[in-house]
C-alpha cells in the first residue's frame, strides 16, 4: 500500500560536490533546486523538540519493570541508563522491549500469544510515563526551531510532523513545548496511528509513513523537504524520495565533520542495500546543521537554485 508513485522530477540535481552520492562537507557550495518547496516535515523528537532524553530516561525504567515482570524478578535488565539513552535515539519501546525479551529469554518464541497483550499493556505505561515527565518537567524546541517556525508563514511554508512516536504523545509534546500553534489540525503523521498500522504501515526506517503523509497532504517529493537527526528518520525520508536536512544540534557538543561523514557514509550504504518498490526513488542529502534558524536561508536557496554552504555547523558549542 505504501508505494511511490513514479514522479519526474528536476529536484535535488547538484551542480557540484557530490562523490558516489554524498553530499561533499569539505567547504565547496552546492546547489540543488526545489522550486515548488512549500512543505517542511518535521520529525518530532530531537528535530524539532527536545524530547528524546527525557523519553529515553522514562522509557529506561519502564522497560526495566516490563521485563522484570516478564521473568519474574529472574531476568537482570543490566543496561546502564546512560549507554541506553545513547544507544537507542530514534527507537521504538515496542521494539526495544521485543529484542530485550528476545535475548534473555530463551522461550521467548513460544511465548507470543501472551506477549501481545504484554507489549500493548507495557506501551501504554510507557506513553502515559513519558507525558507526565514532559508536562512536569518541560520540554523546549530545538535550537532555532522557535525562529523557523514563526518565519514558514512569510516564506509560504506549511510544517507537519511526521514521526514514529505516539499520536497522543506527539500532541502532548507539541503543546508542552508551545508551539503546537504553528502546526495546522491533522498536520501531525505518526507511525503509531491505528489506521496507519492497520494498512500495514511500518516505522521508521521504512519510508511508509513519509509516503503516506505525501498522500494524504497531496503532495510529492518535489514539494517538501525532510528534518531528521536519527539514521532511522533520515533512511525513512531518503527512502520515499525526499531531501533531507540532517538536524545535529542535539548533540552536545555539536559532531565533528569526521563523525558527520561517517555518519552519513553509513546512510548511503544502507539506503543502497534496500532495492524494494518502496525505495525507487532515493531522496539526497541537502545539508547538514545545529541550528534550524538558518532554514529559511537554506529554503531560499533551494527555491532558487542559488548556491550555499552544506554544512553549517558550529562545532564550538
Amino acid at each position: 500500500m505504501f508505494q511511490q508513485t513514479s514522479i519526474s522530477s528536476n529536484t535535488s540535481t547538484p551542480t557540484e560536490a557530490t562523490l558516489d552520492g554524498l553530499i561533499d562537507l569539505s567547504g565547496k557550495s552546492v546547489t540543488f533546486s526545489i522550486p515548488k518547496l512549500s512543505f517542511v516535515l518535521w520529525d518530532c523528537d530531537n528535530s524539532a523538540l527536545e524530547t528524546e532524553r527525557p523519553a529515553l530516561n522514562a522509557c529506561y525504567d519502564v522497560l526495566r519493570d516490563a521485563v522484570d515482570e516478564w521473568s519474574e524478578g529472574q531476568f537482570t535488565f543490566d543496561v546502564s541508563k546512560e549507554h541506553f539513552v545513547a544507544s537507542h535515539t530514534g527507537g521504538s519501546f515496542r521494539d526495544m522491549l521485543t529484542n530485550y525479551l528476545r535475548m534473555v529469554d530463551t522461550e521467548f518464541e513460544e511465548r507470543q500469544d501472551q506477549f501481545l497483550e504484554f507489549v500493548e499493556n507495557w506501551s501504554r505505561t510507557e506513553q502515559d510515563r513519558v507525558i507526565d515527565v514532559f508536562k512536569r518537567d518541560g520540554i523546549t524546541p530545538t535550537r532555532g526551531t522557535e525562529l523557523a517556525l514563526n518565519r514558514h508563514v512569510e516564506l509560504g511554508l506549511r510544517p507537519v510532523i511526521v514521526s514514529s512516536s505516539a499520536p497522543e504523545r506527539l500532541s502532548a509534546s507539541l503543546e508542552t513545548a508551545g508551539v503546537a500553534r504553528h502546526f495546522q489540525e491533522g498536520d501531525i503523521y505518526s507511525a503509531q496511528d491505528e489506521v496507519f498500522m492497520k494498512a500495514g504501515g511500518e516505522r521508521k526506517p521504512a519510508p511508509d509513513i513519509y509516503i503516506h503523509a505525501m498522500s494524504k497532504l497531496k503532495i510529492s517529493h518535489n514539494d517538501c523537504i525532510a528534518i531528521e537527526d536519527s539514521k532511522s528518520g533520515v533512511l525513512s525520508a531518503l527512502r520515499a524520495g525526499i531531501g533531507v536536512v540532517y538536524y545535529v544540534g542535539a548533540e552536545s557538543p555539536s559532531p565533528s565533520r569526521k563523525q558527520i561523514e561517517t555518519f552519513l557514509a553509513e546512510v548511503e550504504r544502507e539506503l543502497n542495500a534496500f532495492n524494494d518498490d518502496r525505495s525507487a526513488n532515493k531522496g539526497k542529502i541537502l545539508a547538514v546543521i545545529d541550528d534550524n534558524s538558518c532554514l529559511p536561508d537554506l529554503v531560499n536557496s533551494l527555491r532558487s537554485a542559488t548556491p550555499y554552504q552544506p554544512l553549517i555547523v558550529n562545532h564550538s558549542k
